[in-house]
């Protein structure tokens, strides 16, 4: 296919929200909007080529959506989910072997509240993301403890093209915070030229 040219400024998706407001709101989101958090987010989480992702949240949340562009921008693949269930989720890691996926709270403490005799092969998964509203400290504690692997909180929100801070995935989790470079407003793109952050929303 042959290349199409854009612009910073250019729209690139129109997403609609109303976990801002309260109010249901588009939010326009640009290609320098969604370079610069790629971009960051690929630097923060160490992501080498190769890495996959396990998509369990739907593709009209931004969630969603820029754990796909950014493990594609990577050089990682992903394995797409028609559907969350707590007990289709561990088989589907078993067989798939991802290196991370994301999901929202209530989605961890399912997986967490599991009967004791679950007990998946989860070697594969380096982390865990999780974002969309706060995880309890305790309930990060548990699910780490249970299934051995680090959660990584991140708070943001879809005018910010997904997230504005995030915790480091080494560590002892407290809260949203940490990384510093999540919450940069710009990123240095791969040509060593800043990308800005352009956003608006109506």
């Amino acid at each position: 296919m042959p290349a199409v040219g854009t612009r910073p400024g250019e729209l690139a998706l129109l997403m609609h929200t109303s976990g801002t407001t309260g109010r249901f709101t588009g939010v326009e989101l640009t290609h320098g909007n969604i370079t610069a958090m790629i971009e960051v987010l690929a630097t923060v989480l160490k992501l080498p080529p190769g890495e996959r992702g396990l998509v369990v949240l739907p593709l009209f949340h931004v969630n969603a959506l820029m754990t796909c562009v950014f493990t594609l921008y990577a050089g990682g693949d992903l394995v797409l989910v028609d559907g969350f269930s707590p007990a289709g989720c561990w088989p589907l890691v078993e067989r798939h072997r991802p290196t991370y996926f994301s999901a929202v709270p209530a989605i961890h403490h399912l997986l967490t509240a599991l009967l004791p005799s679950v007990r998946p092969d989860v070697s594969s998964v380096r982390f865990v993301l999780c974002g969309t509203a706060p995880m309890p400290a305790t309930a990060v504690v548990a699910f780490e403890g249970r299934h051995g692997v680090p959660v990584v909180e991140a708070y943001g929100l879809t005018e910010s093209t997904v997230a504005l801070t995030m915790t480091q995935r080494t560590g002892p989790q407290a809260g949203h915070g940490g990384d510093a470079a999540a919450r940069r407003g710009t990123a240095e793109s791969r040509r060593g030229q800043p990308s800005p952050v352009y956003g608006r929303s109506r």
